[in-house]
């Protein structure tokens, strides 16, 4: 075998290694509408349980929220994190199941909480009673 033929397979090799390790990672980041990469996934402990959360921290990532998502799973949630504290509203458009709202303020201290909002309240929007930098979202029970 030639050099050439040898360096052509070599980077073909290496070449398909990368682009079958780059489909593993991105298809482990996938939401549940199948958005590979959209949201970064994190985790969280609440009272000894462990909370999957995914981190919606730019404009893009809060506008689409949780719109069109089927469901989320047990020990799931959205963690919606804003640049600076406001009272900030949410609003159930293209919501599949009601879910609880948990305001949190800057210092990581609850504000306020909104129970079983649910998606045939659209239009109405949900303000906080108090400025808040994070607004978590989980399903309700």
């Amino acid at each position: 075998m030639t050099s050439t033929k040898k360096i052509f397979f070599i980077f073909l090799t290496v070449f398909i290694l990368f682009f079958i390790a780059n489909k593993i990672e991105n298809n482990g980041n996938k939401d549940a509408r199948g958005d590979t990469a959209f949201f970064r996934r994190d985790s969280v402990v609440i009272n000894d349980i462990s909370i999957k959360v995914d981190i919606a921290d730019t404009a893009e990532k809060r506008t689409m929220g949780l719109s069109g998502r089927p469901s989320l799973a047990e020990n799931e949630g959205v963690f919606f994190i804003f640049d600076s504290s406001y009272r900030y509203s949410f609003w159930m458009k293209e919501m599949n199941f009601p879910i609880d709202i948990i305001w949190i303020d800057e210092n990581f201290v609850i504000a306020d909480i909104t129970k079983h909002a649910a998606p045939e309240s659209f239009p109405k929007t949900f303000f906080p009673v108090l400025p808040i930098k994070i607004l978590a979202v989980f399903l309700k029970n």
